[in-house]
């Protein structure tokens, strides 16, 4: 088995993030495209690596921490992604301005949220599609995509460590 594969994938998940938590900081929505895109071919590569070298446990423990459809969600995203550009929406959450004004002044943080799944279904397994509108479908992509990560880092731990 392959350990450094699993390492490097894992270097490349952190990289990635990296790379979009910046994106969204700079509000360039091409570079969050981008590196969404990359991010996401890590995540399901480094399933991929946990379904074909770690199969009994990885699976176990998919179903136990409930992360099944989000999984398959992940995977939806990505196709959508391959095929059809219209995977997010950027909006702003409100600032702390109130009159009189008082500083240090709180400007609104930018949020990306993952797009309504109608938009682009016709890409879609039934199932990938369905843990998408559950997992997914507008809730923040910084947030689903840190629970992924850290499903998929505890599986690295438990994997490196026997």
């Amino acid at each position: 088995m392959n350990l450094s594969r699993l390492s490097t994938n894992h270097l490349a998940i952190k990289i990635s993030y990296k790379r979009l938590e910046e994106a969204v900081e700079n509000r360039d929505e091409e570079a969050v495209f981008i590196s969404l895109s990359e991010l996401l071919l890590w995540i399901i590569t480094t399933e991929e690596w946990h379904k074909k070298y770690n199969r009994s446990v990885y699976f176990k423990e998919r179903k136990e921490k409930g992360c099944i459809s989000l999984m398959k969600g992940i995977r939806h995203a990505y196709n959508a992604a391959k095929h059809d550009m219209e995977l997010l929406k950027f909006t702003t959450t409100q600032g702390g301005f109130s009159f009189p004004m008082e500083f240090p002044m709180e400007f609104g943080r930018v949020k990306v949220i993952w797009e309504k799944s109608d938009v682009y279904n016709k890409f879609s397994y039934e199932e990938q599609l369905k843990g998408y509108q559950k997992c997914l479908e507008g809730k923040e992509i910084m947030a689903t995509l840190t629970e992924i990560i850290e499903f998929l880092n505890k599986q690295r731990i438990y994997r490196e460590g026997r």
